[in-house]
């Protein structure tokens, strides 16, 4: 498989408008490789586009809170430089040090704080991308108060690099908060959970993220972390931000709302161990040396349920409880066709309560056996006539999407 990196946005519209009159190659987008499993099938006539050479700064007007970039920079760098003007882009990012912002948005990343900050559908304010023909497109502008013209910026979310390369990124950033506190609270059962949900959606406070886990999780994210709570029950997660006596209120006021018969223990998890366990829970996704990892989408009054199936498997699955988020990695010492079985019950599950379920990573047979997109949805036929008038032939990440 051969790759080539351009290091300027003309230099990559010109190899694609070459290619698209000359060897009409398919092409796989690519910024930090961690999401290589979104290329589809690999063909060794394919051709890698690397976008990790593209990564100036090129406005960063920090007074506007706004900052524009090249697509190839890794999320790491931008941190850097949003710190030193003390803001941030929160959204919490596996391999930081690695992943590039422009494949963080077409993969569409989040994380635990996704419920409380929002994803790069928050964030994303204007763009710039090459389509399959070499031809240069805008979308957005450099302003946060930008509304002409159709959003694109929307659409190329979680494009995966089908309908375009990504070379030019304009966000909207906050103000850094001074403190990250994390709850741990030990519960009775997963529908105590349930019930500490509902509570959760009238709170006065302001949580920017809410976790749980099954048993299996719990255990490798206390290890992870390396913190010592109780593991021996299900378990509640919640995240604050603010300054030190935002926080003190917030963790009070939670406290008196969550007092309930069902929770054995409400438990402060300290500042620099919060950073780590919302650390441990960004790279949760990445489950390493597992049979499969999937993703499941749900109505949030169904997770709790949901994790209590998964625990019934001894699947190691992590919930992102406002959203209705689960991930899960399947346990390693069940044959072949019993992670078959698992994964088509949990997909009928998560389909017969409106959601869906796709795989993030699979080893083979499972990774050839299996729908990696889950059930066919209504919105495919839409995509599928987007994907046709943007790249009519086809070249950019064939089979990277679920209706090809």
């Amino acid at each position: 498989m051969t790759e080539f990196s351009p290091v300027s946005a003309k230099e990559l519209a010109r190899f694609l408008r070459d290619n698209s009159k000359g060897e009409r190659a398919q092409v796989f987008p690519v910024g930090g490789r961690t999401s290589l499993q979104f290329l589809g099938p690999q063909q060794t006539t394919a051709a890698l586009l690397s976008t990790h050479q593209i990564a100036n700064v090129i406005d960063y007007p920090a007074r506007d809170m706004t900052i524009t970039v090249g697509a190839g920079m890794r999320t790491s760098d931008l941190s850097e430089i949003l710190a030193n003007e003390n803001q941030e882009l929160p959204i919490d990012i596996s391999h930081n040090q690695r992943a590039t912002i422009g494949g963080a948005i077409s993969c569409n990343v989040s994380g635990p704080r996704r419920y409380g900050q929002g994803t790069f559908r928050d964030y994303l304010i204007g763009m710039t991308a090459v389509d399959a023909e070499g031809k240069e497109f805008h979308a957005g502008g450099r302003v946060v108060k930008n509304v002409a013209g159709y959003d694109l910026c929307k659409l190329m979310i979680g494009s995966r690099g089908s309908l375009g390369v990504l070379t030019e990124i304009t966000l909207k950033v906050k103000p850094k908060q001074d403190h990250l506190e994390a709850v741990w609270i030990n519960c009775e059962s997963f529908e105590t959970i349930d019930l500490l949900c509902e509570k959760m959606l009238n709170s006065a406070t302001r949580p920017v993220a809410m976790e749980a886990f099954t048993p299996a999780a719990c255990q490798f994210v206390v290890a992870d972390a390396r913190i010592n709570f109780p593991t021996d029950h299900p378990v509640m997660l919640v995240f604050y931000e603010g300054t030190e006596k935002e926080l003190l209120w917030q963790i009070g006021m939670l406290r008196s709302e969550l007092d309930h018969p069902g929770v054995r223990s409400i438990e402060e998890v300290g500042d620099e161990s919060s950073i780590l366990l919302l650390g441990t829970l960004t790279e949760f996704p990445d489950g390493g040396d597992v049979p499969a990892t999937f993703q499941a989408n749900m109505r949030p009054s169904r997770v709790a349920s949901f994790l209590e199936y998964c625990t019934s498997r001894n699947i190691s699955a992590v919930a992102r409880l406002g959203n209705g988020i689960v991930i899960g990695h399947l346990p390693d010492d069940i044959g072949h066709e019993a992670q078959k079985s698992v994964l088509n019950e949990l997909s009928a599950h998560t389909h017969n309560d409106g959601g869906n379920l796709i795989l993030l990573n699979a080893e083979e047979p499972i990774a050839s056996e299996l729908s990696w997109w889950g059930r066919a949805e209504q919105s495919w036929s839409v995509m599928k006539t987007i994907k046709e008038s943007l790249d009519p032939s086809g070249l950019l990440n064939p089979g990277g999407t679920p209706f090809e």
